[in-house]
């Protein structure tokens, strides 16, 4: 990789993936923001740094940025690296208030906080 910017990309992070990283970059493609062979799951600053969109890791919430780690010590909000996204696409215009409660509502609010309450339980 060079160290150009790479615009309408996106980076989460490596490992074990989430439904809230899923949830944003799902909502950036179909939103025509980012192009999925610039999807990058990395932790390694130095790439996230170049990506246009960052999700769930860096550290950093900045909307201008477009940055959206809820993972931070001083964050202090609701919102996952999902809500963060949509609220986004909302104040850039992308999204009007009632797709934005739908989607908050369905994916983030509901969907969401349900797929951690399965994943934490055991198998049985």
């Amino acid at each position: 990789m060079s160290n150009e910017f790479i615009l309408r990309s996106f980076a989460t992070h490596d490992g074990s993936f989430h439904a809230d990283e899923v949830t944003s970059c799902s909502l950036l493609l179909l939103y025509d923001r980012i192009d999925r062979d610039k999807i990058y799951r990395t932790r390694d600053p130095a790439i996230l740094e170049r990506c246009e969109y960052v999700c769930d890791v860096g550290g950093i919430y900045d909307p201008k940025k477009k940055r959206f780690d809820h993972h931070q010590k001083d964050y202090t909000g609701d919102f996952s690296s999902a809500g963060m996204v949509l609220l986004y696409l909302k104040s850039i215009g992308i999204i009007d208030s009632a797709l934005h409660d739908y989607f908050y509502q369905t994916l983030v609010k509901r969907g969401i906080s349900r797929s951690f309450r399965f994943c934490s339980e055991p198998f049985r």
